[in-house]
């Protein structure tokens, strides 16, 4: 169960959210600024399907809003840059 509201979310190296395996039915991401993240905003992957993202306000994130990998798609790996803050 996870609840992403309210929030900037901007500047990040790779992406600005990554949903790996998250409880599909009860999951909200909504009421975000997601922006110029390098790659994506939101990648959601690893499961059967993705949580409404409309309620978000994406922009200027390098390689689009937010992409959702199948179950046959190579899944993104978590680096240790992903999560070191300054």
């Amino acid at each position: 169960l996870a609840t992403i509201e309210g929030n900037a979310i901007r500047g990040n190296g790779r992406f600005g959210v990554m949903l790996d395996a998250a409880d599909e039915t009860g999951t909200t991401i909504a009421n975000n600024a997601i922006e110029d993240n390098d790659q994506f905003g939101i990648i959601v992957q690893n499961q059967g399907s993705a949580p409404d993202l409309s309620a978000n306000t994406f922009t200027g994130n390098g390689a689009g809003d937010s992409t959702v990998l199948g179950p046959g798609d190579q899944p993104f790996g978590a680096q240790k840059s992903d999560f070191v803050m300054d």
